[in-house]
């Protein structure tokens, strides 16, 4: 082999060799932890927040998703500018993430969809209470509950009110015919009767239950005089008062907790109706079957006009 012949075969394995080292260094680089594209935004005023199908979308909303989000950012909990709002998007308003654009800038836009999100879920906190019959319910949030559009109602018929007797019984049954729970009345106490799967007593906002010598201070008339009802004295009401109610919007068994007094709480099962007293903002809630039976809606004073 000649020196031109053998230099050239040195220059070609150089080259080779050369190739191989590179393809090892391309090799290194993709087994290295790849930058996140977030990581590129150096400020959260860099990310735009769209979200579509909105009801009830204020103009400074993306705002107050940007102020959640250097929370989540700055706690740790979430670790980029676009993980953050995420986060406080889907987390605290309850949005569904649909994905990231990029602007001609190269700036993200991160989407949000306002319309798969049922207003009923919006209601419930990640909290659940087993009812004495055991259903698991979820707790509702009572200061959650948006009655903005609800309807004017009240009780559309007499209602017999029972004089309780020192250790009467009083089941709360829901519609599918099981006991829920039950209620053991005191002496004077009002029983409210519909029927003898529909019965209760009622409490004030401190968690005192009705007394049946003082039903006309929450808002009833007396339609009858006293008269002899299962042993015990009886008279007719019909409620005065009228409330805001969102029909029907329970859509799984739930609990309002502490809704007649601390322990004492509410079980609804799917289909009840949410009913807001407008004196002191309560919210408690009506049997399906209560509702169809015993309450009627106001057309003619949807203004609310209490």
């Amino acid at each position: 082999m000649g020196v031109i012949d053998f230099l050239k075969k040195k220059k070609k394995d150089v080259l080779i060799i050369k190739e191989q080292e590179s393809s090892k260094v391309d090799l290194i680089e993709d087994m290295k932890p790849k930058e996140h594209e977030s990581n590129k935004t150096t400020s959260i005023d860099d990310i735009k927040i769209v979200i579509e199908n909105s009801n009830g979308f204020f103009s400074d909303e993306p705002e107050q998703i940007k102020k959640a989000a250097i929370v989540f950012y700055e706690s740790g909990k979430s670790e980029t500018f676009e993980d953050a709002i995420i986060d406080a998007g889907t987390i605290i308003r309850g949005l569904k993430y649909d994905g990231i654009k990029k602007d001609e800038n190269g700036n993200s836009i991160i989407v949000f969809n306002d319309k798969t999100i049922k207003r009923s879920d919006r209601m419930y906190k990640d909290e659940y209470v087993v009812s004495p019959d055991g259903i698991k319910c979820q707790v509702l949030d009572t200061d959650s509950v948006d009655f903005s559009d609800a309807l004017l109602g009240r009780k559309s018929k007499e209602t017999q009110v029972l004089r309780a007797k020192q250790g009467d019984p009083v089941p709360t049954i829901n519609g599918e015919g099981k006991v829920e729970s039950v209620y053991i009345a005191n002496e004077g106490e009002a029983i409210f009767f519909n029927n003898d799967k529909d019965k209760y007593v009622p409490r004030d906002g401190n968690g005192n239950a009705w007394m049946f010598d003082n039903v006309t201070d929450y808002g009833y008339e007396y339609t009858s005089s006293i008269y002899n009802f299962q042993g015990r004295e009886t008279i007719n009401v019909k409620s005065t008062s009228k409330a805001l109610v969102l029909p029907e919007i329970v859509d799984r068994p739930t609990c309002i907790k502490d809704a007649w007094g601390e322990g004492a709480h509410q079980f609804l099962s799917s289909g009840a109706t949410l009913k807001q007293d407008p004196k002191d903002g309560k919210v408690t809630g009506i049997d399906k079957t209560a509702f169809d039976n015993t309450w009627e809606l106001l057309e003619n004073e949807i203004e609310h006009k209490l």
